[in-house]
């Protein structure tokens, strides 16, 4: 393989990564803006005041399950 297609390759997975990740964070927008309004409240109070949010670790999980959702169904069965 030259250096050529070598790069060529490394561009073309660097640009799908990108696109997938974009397209995993558009999905998790997508699923808080459709949350219940105490779910959005909660991660915008997050994003606002970071050093003022004290939430418990079940809350915290609670809301990455939401955030995340069927990736965390995922973990949870393997466990």
């Amino acid at each position: 393989m030259g250096q050529r297609q070598i790069k060529t390759t490394r561009r073309v997975a660097e640009k799908t990564t990108k696109t997938m990740a974009f397209e995993l964070a558009k999905a998790q927008l997508m699923e808080i803006a459709n949350a219940p309004f105490k779910t959005r409240w909660l991660f915008c109070k997050a994003i606002l005041f970071p050093k003022k949010l004290k939430i418990s670790a079940k809350d915290k999980e609670r809301i990455q399950k939401i955030a995340h959702g069927g990736i965390n169904t995922q973990l949870e069965k393997k466990k």
